[in-house]
C-alpha cells in the first residue's frame, strides 16, 4: 500500500505490485477497480459491489466516463468525484487529467495522437521498421499489444497479460484461481493449470532474470541452454537433479529460482561461462519455434506438485545418469584433461576429477 497524507486518495496494490484499488482519506472508504483482460480499469466499486463510475476506451486509450444513473444527481457527482480521485484507467496507465496523458514509467504516451511525447530509449527494439520508429506506441496495434514501461510492448492473449515478462509460443503457468500466484515445487496448495500465448519481450539486460518468476526462468534457461530437445531434458534433469540435492555442492538451492540464477551455473542465465560473448542472448531474446515449445513443456512438468511424477513424465535421455554439471562442449574441450590416466575438469579455480562424462545435444554433462 502507498500511504500520501497530502493525496485524497492512496492506491492498494496486490503482491504483484498491481493497483487493485485504493482507500480515500476523507472517509476511510475502500475501492476497488474492476478491469477487462486488456488490464483497462472499467470501473470502480465499493467493497458492496455497488458502481461509483465507470470507463469506456477506444483502441487508443481515448476515455469516456458514465455513472450508475445518468438521471440521478447524485450517482452524476460521485462519478465526477471519482474520476478525479482515480489515477488509474487505461490499460492500468496512471493517467495526467490535466494534460490528457498517460505516464508509461519511462515516457509519455498521447492517447489523441496516438504517439509518444517523447522518444523511446532504445534506438531499435529488433521487430522490424516498427521498432525504429522512436515514437510508435505499440507496433501501432493496441489493440492486441500494451507497454507498462514505455520501452517494448507485449502481447495479450484471450486469457490476459502474462505475468513478468512476456514469452513466444503456448506455455503454462501455474497460478491460484483468484490471483497471479506462480508456485515453486515446494507449495502445498494445487496450483490451476493456464494456457497464455503471446509474444517474447526482450529482456535487455540478465539481470532483470531475477524479476522473472520460476516457471519463467525455467522455460528462459532450458531453451537458452539447448536447442536441440534432447539436450533440453538432459538441462531439465540437471536443474531438478539440483533441487532434489539436499546434502552436495546445491542443498542450499531450494527452490528452482536459486538454482536457475546461482553464479557460474547456467551461462544462459547469468554469463558467467565465456564460451559466447554474449551467452545470454539466447535465454534474454527467445523466439517462437518448436525448440521453444519443447523448453515450455519441460518447464511446465517440472513444476509438478507432485516430485515423483518427474521421472515419468521427462525420459531421462540415454547416457544421462543424474548427472549434475554440464557446459557448452567447445568450452568442455578447453576446460578438461586427462590427468594420471583420469579426465579432469577446470571448475572453482582447480582441477577436479570427473565422471560419466556424455555429450548430449550442445553440452557436456558429467
Amino acid at each position: 500500500m502507498c500511504d500520501n497524507s497530502q493525496s485524497p486518495c492512496h492506491i492498494i496494490y496486490d503482491d504483484n505490485g498491481e493497483a487493485m484499488g485504493f482507500v480515500t482519506n476523507y472517509d476511510s472508504a475502500i475501492m476497488y477497480y474492476k478491469k477487462n483482460l486488456q488490464g483497462d480499469v472499467t470501473a470502480i466499486v465499493d467493497s458492496n459491489g455497488a458502481l461509483k463510475i465507470g470507463y469506456k476506451y477506444d483502441a487508443w486509450g481515448n476515455a469516456d466516463s458514465y455513472c450508475s444513473n445518468p438521471n440521478d444527481l447524485l450517482s452524476a457527482i460521485t462519478a465526477a468525484l471519482f474520476f478525479i480521485l482515480n489515477p488509474f484507467t487505461y490499460r492500468g496507465y496512471f493517467y495526467d487529467q490535466e494534460a490528457n496523458i498517460y505516464y508509461l514509467q519511462s515516457r509519455y504516451y498521447i492517447p489523441e495522437w496516438g504517439r509518444f511525447l517523447n522518444a523511446d530509449s532504445y534506438d531499435n527494439i529488433g521487430v522490424g521498421v516498427l521498432g525504429t520508429n522512436l515514437y510508435t506506441y505499440c507496433y501501432n496495434n493496441p489493440l492486441i499489444y500494451t507497454d507498462k514501461n514505455g520501452y517494448v510492448p507485449s502481447g495479450f492473449t484471450s486469457y490476459g497479460v502474462y505475468c513478468g515478462y512476456g514469452v513466444a509460443g503456448a506455455v503454462y503457468v501455474y497460478q491460484s484461481v483468484d490471483k497471479n500466484t506462480i508456485y515453486t515445487i515446494d507449495t502445498t496448495k494445487t496450483p490451476v493449470v493456464k494456457k497464455y500465448e503471446s509474444w517474447a519481450k526482450q529482456i535487455e539486460n540478465k539481470n532483470d532474470f531475477k524479476n522473472c518468476c520460476d516457471f519463467e526462468l525455467l522455460v528462459r534457461c532450458i531453451y537458452g541452454e539447448d536447442s536441440n530437445k534432447t539436450g533440453q531434458k538432459a538441462v531439465a534433469w540437471t536443474i531438478y537433479n539440483r533441487l532434489m540435492d539436499k546434502k552436495g555442492d546445491f542443498k542450499n538451492q531450494d527452490t528452482y529460482k536459486k538454482v536457475v540464477i546461482a553464479s557460474g551455473q547456467f551461462a544462459s542465465i547469468t554469463g558467467d561461462q565465456n564460451e559466447d560473448p554474449d551467452p545470454t542472448k539466447r535465454a534474454r531474446c527467445p523466439e517462437s519455434g518448436s525448440d521453444w515449445y519443447s523448453a515450455s513443456d519441460l518447464a511446465n512438468k517440472l513444476m509438478a506438485k507432485d516430485t515423483t511424477k518427474i521421472s515419468k513424465s521427462i525420459p531421462k535421455p540415454s547416457g544421462y545418469t543424474n548427472q549434475l554439471y554440464f557446459c557448452d562442449t567447445d568450452y568442455y574441450n578447453y576446460n578438461s584433461r586427462t590427468y594420471n590416466g583420469k579426465k579432469q575438469y577446470y571448475m572453482d579455480k582447480k582441477w577436479e576429477n570427473i565422471k560419466d562424462i556424455k555429450k548430449i545435444g550442445s553440452n557436456t554433462f558429467f
